[in-house]
C-alpha cells in the first residue's frame, strides 16, 4: 500500500461540508482538509447527531482517486466509535454520490478502525471531483481530524 501512495500525489485545494453541524466550538468541515493535524478539539470536524452522517470534499476538479487517509480523534471523550463502518463514494455529481449501486462506491470499511490514523485503497478506479465519507453503521456522528486524498 505504501508504494501506490509513492506512485499517487496528495491532492490540494480542497472543500469540505458536513451533512450538519451544531457545535460551534469545532471549526467545522473545513478543519478536515486544512493540513493541520494537530491533536487539539478545535481542529475536529464533527457532525450533529444523526442518522447516516457524512463529511462531502469537493477537488474543484476530477482527479483518479486511489487512497483516502483519515486522522481520527482519540482524545478523552472523543475515543473511538466516530469513523465506524465508512463508506466512500465518488462522483461528478451529488446524484452520483447518492447511487447505491456499486458503480461509484470507492472502498467499505465494515469495522472500528484502529489507532489514530487509517487508509482506505479505493477497489476501483474512479474518477470525479466529489468525495463523500458516510456511516452506515450504528454511528450517529461523524468526527474526523483530518483527511487527505491521494490520486492523480
Amino acid at each position: 500500500m505504501e508504494g501506490f501512495i509513492g506512485q499517487s500525489m496528495l491532492l490540494c485545494h480542497l472543500t469540505a461540508s458536513l451533512s450538519s453541524r451544531r457545535y460551534p466550538s469545532y471549526n467545522g468541515p473545513w478543519s478536515a482538509v486544512d493540513g493541520s493535524k494537530r491533536k487539539v478539539d478545535a481542529n475536529l470536524a464533527m457532525s450533529d447527531i444523526q442518522d447516516s452522517p457524512w463529511i462531502q470534499l469537493d477537488l474543484s476538479i476530477a482527479h483518479c482517486i486511489h487512497i483516502i487517509k483519515f486522522y481520527k480523534q482519540v482524545m478523552g471523550w472523543q475515543s473511538d466509535g466516530l469513523m465506524d463502518d465508512v463508506k466512500i463514494t465518488i462522483g461528478e455529481t451529488v446524484s452520483d454520490l447518492a447511487d447505491e449501486s456499486e458503480k461509484h462506491l470507492c472502498a467499505y470499511y465494515d469495522g472500528k478502525p484502529p489507532g489514530e490514523e487509517f487508509t482506505m485503497t479505493c477497489t476501483q478506479r474512479l474518477y470525479g471531483r466529489l468525495i463523500r465519507v458516510t456511516t452506515v453503521g450504528d454511528a450517529k456522528r461523524m468526527s474526523v481530524r483530518e483527511i487527505e486524498v491521494f490520486g492523480w
